[in-house]
């Protein structure tokens, strides 16, 4: 019995499985690959930040992820899933939920009635509203609130919000999926630097509990929140690793970054 207690705790634990695996990613648009080839892994908890010059393939990248656009090529794998041709709303049933760089709320409605859209699961916005959520989904739709820093507009109508507090509150409708996977497209795209530095302290909150995919191209935001950056140039994956790494790499520094390093980017 001891000889076989001491053996188990010699035996080495398995490897963390990647959340999201992406191997040989491809598609083509009128004969123009916009992804080619692309290899990605995050593993749970990770905040990734993709950068790369307009044209990079970034945003499509995030296309093929969510389901909006069908790759022509390679495979994606989720929670070891192959979820490669799913159609987007399962595709966001299994976990993935997405914030595109243009905010879509509804004008008319209060943010607490929009996290309430966000938060059931009928077709119909008007039905959503009808229903009496239980007292365990208002205390969420607080806690998101509070997360997202709007918990003293949750009456607000979203009309009146800001541009950066419209930004969270889409953010907040995502967080209320409960998504394992997070998509963000330029979130803070529009922002004042006052409302950047806040959206870095709210993606910095949620590190580890939700895995965290950002487009970005504000360089000081990408240092607030993460220490690994894959760099991708004409759908490809052309440099990753860390903000140091990435300043010095001569390949990206001559396609992106140019002389002044990743905080003057």
């Amino acid at each position: 019995m001891v000889q076989r207690a001491i053996a188990s705790r010699l035996v080495p634990s398995s490897p963390q499985q990647a959340l999201l695996d992406v191997r040989g990613l491809e598609v083509s648009f009128s004969g123009l690959k916009v992804v080619d080839g692309l290899d990605l892994t995050l593993m749970p908890g990770e905040v990734r930040v993709l950068i790369g010059a307009n044209g990079a393939g970034k945003t499509t990248t995030m296309d093929l992820i969510s389901g909006k656009t069908k790759p022509t090529g390679g495979t994606i794998l989720f929670k070891g899933r192959n979820i490669t041709h799913l159609p987007p709303h399962e595709i966001a049933r299994a976990g993935i939920g997405r914030k595109f760089q243009i905010p879509s709320v509804f004008k008319d409605l209060t943010v607490t009635e929009n996290m309430q859209v966000a938060l059931c699961c009928s077709p119909s916005v008007f039905a959503n509203l009808r229903q009496c959520l239980q007292r365990k989904d208002q205390e969420r739709i607080s806690t998101i609130l509070h997360q997202v820093g709007l918990s003293h507009l949750s009456r607000e109508p979203a009309c009146n919000l800001s541009h950066g507090q419209t930004q969270w509150l889409e953010i907040g409708m995502v967080l209320a999926q409960s998504p394992d996977l997070v998509l963000l497209d330029e979130p803070t795209a529009g922002m004042t630097v006052q409302e950047t530095r806040k959206t870095a302290e709210i993606i910095n909150a949620l590190r580890g509990k939700h895995t965290i995919l950002v487009v970005e191209h504000d360089m000081t935001f990408v240092r607030d929140i993460c220490h690994i950056i894959t760099v991708m140039h004409q759908g490809r994956k052309l440099a990753e690793g860390t903000i140091e790494a990435i300043e010095s790499n001569p390949e990206v520094l001559e396609v992106y970054l140019g002389s002044g390093g990743v905080i003057h980017a």
